[in-house]
Formats: structure tokens, C-alpha cells, sequence
């Protein structure tokens, strides 16, 4: 948000969540430091492809996508769509928005953090028909992101009960 200019490690610094346009742009240097981002700190990546995505941002997105032409807006609940992406489902993924016949948002779980893609790429186009539900889903979509992402420091102390005098390990994550 804000004034963030280029993709950094710095700019990455305190976001808990990147949402990412345009993936198949995305270069290889870039596309690493989202890797780190997802996989090693636990960041939350929200991509929004406009396309079938191609080249390095495979890597966190992973293959075997393919475009879906719909004659008229086919979903259900905020999201619509005549250009769907969709691929065999399996492995991790799970259906963020839509449901498992029509899903229009799929997260899965990346290292110690989370990708979802989001499959509707043309629901911006059929925002008009119910724009409040439309503007609360996106605002939704990403607070769960950031909640996903954790908090940016974690404390655990054990034992949680001790006498004096006991020894007790602080553990600190700094996300």
C-alpha cells in the first residue's frame, strides 16, 4: 500500500500481504523474492492473473492452468465471471470463493505461508451487479490474508507456570 515503488526486499519488509497483478510479468528475480516472501516468512500472496499464467511466477502458482470462456457471467456470492481459470484440482489447494464445481479464488498452503489465486479474471467486469458485496469479498479476501500471515512477532514461553529460581526458554519469531 502507499508509495511502495519497486518489488524489494525492503519494500517486503512489514507486509503481511502482497497482492500481485500481472504475474506473467513478473521476472525471475522478482518471482524469487515472492518465494522467500510466501515460503520462508510466512507472507500471504494474493495473485491476479488476467491470463493464463506463464514463465518464472509457475514456480508459485504451479502449472497445468487453463482458460475457461463462459457465454455469461456463471458464479455464485460476489464474484462473477466469463473468464475463469481452472486447473485439475488435487494436492493442497482449497476453495477460497465459488465452490468445488465453480471456484473462483483457490489458496494453498506454501511453506510457512499461503498463495491464493484468484481464478475469476474478469470479475472486475460484473462488479455492477452487487458492488457492496463485490468491495466487502476483496476487503475479506485480503484481512483473511493478513491473518494468515500471522503476527509479525511471537513470543512463547515454556513452562508457562514456573517458581522462582526455574529456568524458562523464551522463544522469539520475528516474522
Amino acid at each position: 500500500s502507499g508509495d511502495a515503488g519497486d518489488l524489494s526486499a525492503s519494500a517486503l519488509a512489514d507486509a503481511p500481504v502482497v497482492l500481485l497483478g500481472a504475474p506473467d510479468a513478473a521476472t525471475a528475480p522478482e518471482v524469487a523474492l515472492l518465494e522467500r516472501f510466501v515460503r520462508a516468512r510466512g507472507g500471504s500472496l494474493i495473485v491476479l492473473p488476467d491470463r493464463v499464467p506463464s514463465g518464472p511466477v509457475l514456480g508459485l502458482v504451479g502449472r497445468g492452468w487453463r482458460e475457461r470462456l463462459e457465454a455469461d457471467a456463471v458464479g455464485d456470492g460476489p464474484l462473477r465471471a466469463t473468464e475463469l481459470l481452472v486447473r485439475r484440482p488435487g494436492g493442497t489447494s482449497e476453495v477460497v470463493a465459488g465452490s468445488d464445481d465453480l471456484a473462483m479464488a483457490v489458496g494453498e498452503p506454501a511453506g510457512r505461508g499461503r498463495v491464493v489465486v484468484v481464478t475469476a479474471m474478469d470479475a472486475w467486469r460484473h462488479r455492477a451487479v452487487d458492488g457492496d458485496r463485490f468491495d466487502r469479498f476483496w476487503q475479506a479476501l485480503v484481512a483473511d490474508a493478513v491473518d494468515a500471515a500471522g503476527p509479525a512477532v511471537s513470543v512463547a514461553v515454556s513452562p508457562s507456570v514456573v517458581t522462582p529460581g526455574a529456568a524458562v526458554v523464551v522463544d522469539v519469531l520475528v516474522r
